[in-house]
């Protein structure tokens, strides 16, 4: 019998039983995504079972039941009752009240459905975002890593789910950084420049730009957990490594960002 919980990783599920997968979609149509080798590798990992009900509107225990047939036993068996969401919250007035010409869409369905992960054109895209204006990010999942990266640059994030392949995600600048140039916005724990000279004699160095993926990731993560107390990260890499942020996040390692271009990204790691 394997123990499992609200905050189980559907990545686990999938991992511990060759039938939990087709168990999985079975619940719901907004599951089907999950046979997408590529989708199920962006989503499983980061996604828990509360949130793959609220995402497919089925209640926990009927997740946990469907699981029991595998060998999968609930703990924690108050949150069973838990019922999915009946209202999806309502669009912030400041994103309904805007201008069509105001909101850019992006469906990044296209991109993915090639093979290929869609972040670098999503960064250009957000980048080139004017002020006042809104970007639409269609996708067939909510794209949390993105939602998260894109929190500590100063935006806001709501996702709309439309249907089982359809979910629109707006990202806005939150009010008290619509006002103000990019270069001052405040960043949480202080700007690139203010933590490099505060690191700058406690300061180890890797560069991952060489290295294949998933071996960046890894090998980050190995470095963070040697890290000393008052010492600081530096990491070279090709590209901003959007699946890394949540596991800083579950880590309690802050970072800054220094994205320069194609290819060359800067990050400092550290304990804030």
């Amino acid at each position: 019998m394997i123990p499992i919980d609200a905050n189980t990783k559907i990545a686990f599920l999938i991992n511990q039983h060759p039938d939990a997968l087709e168990a999985i979609v079975s619940l719901s149509p907004h599951f089907k995504k999950l046979r997408n080798p590529l989708l199920r590798k962006l989503m499983a990992s980061r996604t828990t079972i509360d949130t793959a009900c609220r995402v497919g509107k089925i209640p926990l225990r009927l997740f946990f039941e469907r699981l029991a047939t595998l060998g999968f036993v609930a703990t924690g068996t108050n949150a069973t009752d838990k019922e999915p969401d009946a209202e999806p919250r309502p669009l912030p007035e400041a994103v309904r009240s805007l201008q069509p010409e105001k909101v850019v869409d992006l469906d990044v369905r296209p991109i993915l459905g090639s093979g290929v992960d869609p972040l670098e054109r999503i960064l250009q895209e957000v980048r080139k975002l004017s002020a006042g204006h809104v970007l639409k990010v269609i996708n067939s999942f909510e794209p949390a890593p993105l939602i998260l990266l894109l929190k500590r640059q100063g935006f806001e994030a709501h996702a709309v789910h439309l249907d089982a392949d359809t979910v629109e995600t707006y990202f806005f600048r939150s009010s008290e950084s619509v006002s103000m140039p990019k270069s001052e916005r405040p960043v949480p724990g202080g700007s690139w420049e203010e933590i490099q000279n505060r690191y700058a004699a406690s300061m180890t160095r890797l560069d991952v730009r060489g290295m294949e993926m998933p071996q960046p990731m890894f090998a980050i993560l190995d470095a963070l957990e040697g890290l000393e107390a008052g010492k600081a990260l530096f990491v070279q890499h090709k590209r901003v490594p959007v699946f890394l942020l949540p596991e800083l996040e579950e880590r309690g390692i802050d970072y800054v960002l220094n994205d320069r271009g194609e290819g060359d990204v800067q990050m400092i790691l550290y304990r804030n």
